[in-house]
């Protein structure tokens, strides 16, 4: 869970340094978030009552909480990861036929589609925009999935070794 704004090292700093500036940024923002950062990184950087050294040293506060919300959002991601490879794992190796094969059908079937929308294109049969543009994000995806999460396994068990 999120640390509220206000109790973090930058919330901390900004309620002692710029009082003002903390009650704004609290009233929009619950936690530390990046567009809350910028505003606080502006606020800092043109308040004419800190010296030089609180900007300097407010901005490094407002740059560590940017660089631990990172991490935070990467071991989430890959927390996300994990559970999904797990799941696929968990699919693959049940006795559901249907379950083993989704995701390869998925995949079938949606080339299926785009090799139809090739030779509908090459006859001059005009789509709507919306159908061929969700059809690209869902094959991307599918793709995406399919033939990436294989290729990061690889990549991780190669590099365990």
């Amino acid at each position: 869970m999120k640390t509220p704004f206000k109790d973090s090292k930058i919330g901390q700093w900004l309620k002692t340094n710029v009082p003002s500036a903390i009650n704004v940024v609290e009233n929009f923002v619950p936690a530390p978030i990046k567009g809350a950062l910028e505003l606080v990184k502006n606020l800092i950087s043109n308040d004419p009552s800190l010296t030089p050294e609180q900007k300097e040293e407010g901005l490094k506060l407002a740059a560590e909480q940017e660089l631990e919300m990172l991490k935070e959002n990467l071991a989430a991601d890959a927390d996300d990861r994990t559970n999904v490879t797990e799941r696929w794992r968990i699919d693959v190796t049940g006795d559901n036929w249907l379950s083993k094969n989704v995701r390869p059908m998925t995949l079938v079937y949606l080339i299926i589609l785009f090799t139809v929308n090739i030779i509908l294109s090459a006859c001059k049969v005009e789509i709507d925009a919306y159908s061929l543009t969700t059809l690209r994000i869902l094959l991307l995806t599918v793709f995406g999935a399919y033939f990436g999460d294989r290729m990061l396994q690889k990549f991780t068990i190669n590099n365990k070794n």
